[in-house]
């Protein structure tokens, strides 16, 4: 008699990675006689290589772990793998891709500032996790989305173009 590992999950969705402390919960349904289990990720839907292991010797009959999340793991394509630590034969795969976003830290304005109108001001932050080249900043008065964006530039740099905030 073979066991089985079934209903993985995540399966689809989309989680944020905060930082070193994130954590990605994993379910499963274990069948048969299994002691200990391994979990791996994949970022594209497919491959799961060794160096990808994020749970090693998992209680089989627990059927959760919080594992840890990863910088490595943004993207749109990810899909987890709980494999019998003592027969790889034997596995599940969420059976749907789900996506890690990063975060991003304002670091300054910091509080509630009031801004003159004419004047310049940076805006810093700070990138969790991997972006795209580009970040585009937006700002809203009362609660409403304003037009035009303030600027575009690269993640982690100041965008200090005040001008282009009509206020």
């Amino acid at each position: 008699i073979k066991g089985s590992i079934t209903n993985v999950t995540p399966s689809g969705g989309v989680l944020t990675y905060a930082g070193p402390a994130s954590t990605i919960h994993v379910t499963w349904i274990p069948y048969g006689a299994m002691q200990k289990v391994d979990i791996y990720y994949s970022t594209d839907g497919t491959n799961f290589p060794p160096a990808n292991k994020i749970g090693d010797q998992i209680t089989a009959s627990d059927g959760q772990a919080d594992v840890p999340m990863l910088p490595t793991m943004i993207g749109a394509n990810l899909k987890v793998k709980v494999v019998d630590h003592s027969n790889p034969n034997i596995f599940g795969i969420s059976a749907n891709p789900f996506a890690v976003k990063g975060s991003i830290v304002i670091n300054q304005p910091t509080g509630l500032p009031f801004w003159v109108v004419g004047s310049k001001y940076d805006i810093k932050w700070t990138p969790t996790g991997t972006y795209p080249s580009d970040v585009k900043i937006e700002y809203l008065i009362g609660g409403v989305l304003k037009t035009p964006v303030i600027g575009v530039v690269s993640a982690g740099e100041a965008c200090d173009d005040g001008n282009d905030l009509p206020l």
